[in-house]
C-alpha cells in the first residue's frame, strides 16, 4: 500500500491509554487502536509519515499505518477482477490483464509454510502496499514501497532494536531486528521495492522467526493473485463505492473522489475515504480560520460536526464510541485544533502537529 515507505520508525505513544482511545487518527490507525501493543512500526510513505517517536519504544503504543496508508487486523485485500474460472473447482483461474499488471507492481511474496495464508492486503497506490499473513495463531505483516529510504529505515530500527543480525529472505540479503520481547522485523530490497516483514502480537523465538523468513517466497502473478482473499472492489468501482460510503456527505470545494490506479476492498476503502474526507474538512477549517473567513470557517465547523453521523462510520471499528470524537469536538465546540500548528518530527519528516494528531497525510483518493 503505500507509496513512499520512508524510514519507518518504531515510535512510542505520546498519550496515555485513556487518551489513546479518543484519537480518531487515519483510516488504518482507527482500525488499529484496538491493537495497542509493543511491536515494530510498519513502513510508511514519506508523504504520510508516522507521528513523533523516541529512540526506543515502551511496552504500549499505537501503530500508525498509512496508505501502505493505510493499513490491518481485518484490513482489506488489494486484488482485482477474476475474469473466469474454467472447468471444475480445481481448475486454474484466469485473471484479467489488469490484475496481472497490478500483481507485477508488487514483490509477489507469500509465506509458503504449512497453515499460513493471506488474511488481507491492500494497494491503492501502485508500487506500494501491505499484506497480512496468519496461521490462525500468529500474525505477520509484509509491507513494501518503491520510494522508501532504506538507509534511514534501517538506522531507525537499529536504534530501537536489542540485536541486529543478517539473513537471506527470498534470495535477498536482509537486516533482521530483534526487540528482546519476541517481536521481530526484517527489511530488505526486493527489486525496486523496499520490503519489511514484522511480527504483530505474535512473539517468536529465534528459530521460529528464522523459519518464517525462510518460508518467504516470490511467486508468479497468477499464484500471488490466487492466494489473496475475496471481498474485492475493482479499480473502476472505487469512486462509486467511496461516494456511497460517504452517503452524500459534502466535500470541501474543489475536491472530489478521483479514480485510483489500485484496488482494494470495501473494508479498507471505508477507512481511507472517511479519513481523507474528515482531514480535508479539518484543513478547510484551518485555512478559513487563518484567513479570517468567518463564513467558510462556519461551513467547515458544520461539516465537521456532522462527521460522526456519516454513514461510513458504521463500518469503522470504534467510531460508534463517543470518546472517539474528542479531538473533533475540540474543533467544533471550542475552536481549538488538537496538536496545533507547530512542526513535529514524524518519521523523517516534519509535519504540523494536527496532521500527526489526526493522521492526516497525503491523500490517495481525494483530489
Amino acid at each position: 500500500m503505500t507509496d513512499p515507505m520512508t524510514a519507518l520508525v518504531r515510535r512510542a505513544a505520546q498519550h496515555s491509554d485513556e487518551e489513546i482511545v479518543t484519537l480518531t487518527g487515519s483510516a488504518a490507525e482507527a482500525e488499529l487502536m484496538t491493537r495497542i501493543l509493543a511491536a515494530p512500526e510498519p513502513l510508511l510513505p514519506a508523504a504520510r509519515p508516522p507521528a513523533r517517536r523516541p529512540a526506543r519504544r515502551p511496552r504500549r503504543r499505537v501503530r500508525r499505518l498509512a496508505a501502505l496508508g493505510a493499513v490491518a487486523a481485518a484490513a482489506a485485500v488489494g486484488v482485482t477482477a477474476l475474469v473466469s474460472t474454467q472447468g471444475g473447482d480445481d481448475a486454474p483461474q484466469a485473471w484479467a490483464a489488469e490484475a496481472i499488471a497490478m500483481a507485477d507492481q508488487t514483490p509477489r511474496l507469500l509465506v509458503d509454510a504449512p497453515g499460513w495464508r493471506v488474511e488481507s492486503a491492500d494497494e491503492l497506490d501502485p508500487g506500494d502496499g501491505y499484506m497480512w499473513f496468519t496461521d490462525g495463531t500468529s500474525e505477520v505483516r509484509l509491507s513494501w514501497s518503491v520510494s522508501a529510504d532504506p538507509a534511514a529505515a534501517i538506522a531507525s530500527r537499529a536504534g530501537a532494536a536489542d540485536a541486529v543480525t543478517e539473513a537471506v529472505v527470498a534470495g535477498h540479503q536482509a537486516t533482521v531486528f530483534s526487540y528482546g520481547d519476541g517481536e521481530w522485523s526484517a527489511v530488505w530490497q526486493q527489486g525496486d521495492a523496499f520490503a519489511e516483514l514484522l511480527t504483530w502480537r505474535s512473539p517468536m523465538d529465534d528459530a521460529a522467526f528464522a523459519e518464517l523468513l525462510g518460508a518467504v517466497t516470490r511467486v508468479d502473478a497468477e499464484d500471488w493473485l490466487s492466494a489473496l482473499p475475496g471481498d474485492v472492489i475493482r479499480s473502476e468501482d472505487i469512486v462509486a463505492t467511496a461516494e456511497q460510503l460517504l452517503g452524500g456527505a459534502a466535500l470541501p470545494g474543489g475536491l472530489e473522489i478521483a479514480p485510483s490506479g489500485g484496488v482494494t476492498t470495501r473494508h479498507a476503502l471505508a477507512y481511507t475515504v472517511e479519513s481523507e474526507a474528515r482531514c480535508a474538512w479539518i484543513e478547510s477549517w484551518i485555512r478559513a480560520t487563518d484567513a479570517g473567513d468567518a463564513a467558510a470557517a462556519e461551513a467547515a465547523t458544520t461539516a465537521l460536526a456532522g462527521v460522526p453521523d456519516w454513514p461510513v462510520q458504521s463500518e469503522i471499528h470504534g467510531h460508534d464510541d463517543p470518546a472517539a470524537w474528542t479531538g473533533l469536538r475540540s474543533i467544533v465546540d471550542d475552536g481549538v485544533l488538537p496538536g496545533g500548528r507547530d512542526l513535529v518530527v514524524s518519521g523523517d519528516t516534519e509535519v504540523e502537529g494536527w496532521q500527526a494528531e489526526f493522521g492526516c497525510y497525503r491523500p490517495v483518493l481525494l483530489r
